[in-house]
């Protein structure tokens, strides 16, 4: 956080230049948690800012400490606003400033409801900070570290997501209200330009991870399994996940003898969207217990519910 030092020393500047760039209209948030579990600071280095790969790669890291979050694309009607300087006036009508006053964020998202809230509302048990992207998909954090942009540190106990229904006259949006810490200054906020970064990255476009459900196998035989995937999304059966492929899936046997279990083919229901036919290239052994999972090649799910879902082959 910058600080008034008034020595003799530390003097100020008042000229700008003829042109200076600046932040547009706030459209997105990227979330990051403060620190990884080993509690070392996420930022970027400005020695190393991060090109599509790299950011790819921390969306979807498997250390959810160390990964990325960006937050439905579509955020309307944001305001980032701080709120009046507390000050205390005296009787001669000498005001003097206490602190600045607390800056709150507000956004929406347009088409959203209750599940996504309620992915939102876990945030609420992290120490989390943040990045904002404005419309020229520049990467608005906190330049007060030299040589890093960190991502602006969130208040705790102030994050507030909730669902506004649609009515006959508005469609149905998710609201996001919080606080940024108190001990983050407007100085201290700086950006990078979509332009200092490779021209294959977009900040405007990058999602964050779906969770996906496996249900207990419709069939299961040593030859193969036929499963449903889901995401939570859609109606309380949850939301077909559809359009995954062989090359997207990994499977293993936990034991008694753990070892991969490769795949001769995989077929998603022309019936039953979402429903997926697996067959072994080698049949397993009855008592074999296996585990589905996403490939590490396959970008965009987290897969921690569907491994979970394991069985016994019979």
């Amino acid at each position: 956080m910058a600080v008034c030092s008034c020595t003799s020393t530390d003097l100020f500047n008042t000229g700008t230049p003829g042109c200076q760039p600046l932040p547009g209209v706030i459209k997105r948030i990227i979330l990051y948690p403060t620190t990884d579990s080993s509690g070392n600071i996420n930022r970027i280095d400005l020695t190393a800012i991060p090109n599509n790969a790299d950011i790819l790669a921390l969306i979807n890291n498997d250390l959810a400490m160390k990964r990325l979050f960006p937050v439905a694309k579509s955020m309307v009607n944001v305001t980032n606003e701080r709120g009046d300087t507390i000050t205390e006036e005296f009787p001669d009508g000498s005001v003097f400033k206490i602190r600045q006053g607390v800056k709150t964020f507000h956004g929406e998202f347009v088409k959203q409801g209750s599940t996504f809230a309620n992915e939102l509302d876990k945030v609420e048990c992290v120490d989390m900070s943040a990045y904002l992207v404005d419309g020229n998909g520049s990467l608005i954090g906190d330049k007060s570290v030299a040589g890093f942009l960190t991502p602006i540190k969130i208040k705790n106990g102030t994050w507030d997501a909730k669902t506004v229904d649609q009515t006959d006259t508005t469609i149905a949006k998710v609201t996001l209200d919080f606080q940024w810490a108190d001990s983050v200054r407007d100085g201290d906020i700086g950006f990078l330009k979509d332009s200092d970064f490779a021209a294959d990255v977009n900040w405007l476009v990058y999602n964050g991870l779906v969770a996906l459900y496996g249900s207990a196998p419709s069939v299961n035989a040593v030859a193969g399994f036929t499963m449903a995937i889901t995401n939570l999304y859609g109606s309380v059966t949850g939301q077909p996940a559809t359009g995954l492929v062989m090359a997207d899936f990994d499977v293993n046997e936990l034991s008694p003898t753990p070892a991969t279990a490769p795949l001769s083919s995989v077929t998603e229901s022309s019936t039953l969207p979402g429903t997926y036919a697996f067959v072994w290239t080698a049949p397993q052994t009855i008592g074999d217990k296996m585990e589905l999972s996403i490939a590490a090649t396959t970008f965009g799910f987290d897969d921690a519910n569907l491994k979970s879902q394991t069985w016994i082959v019979i």
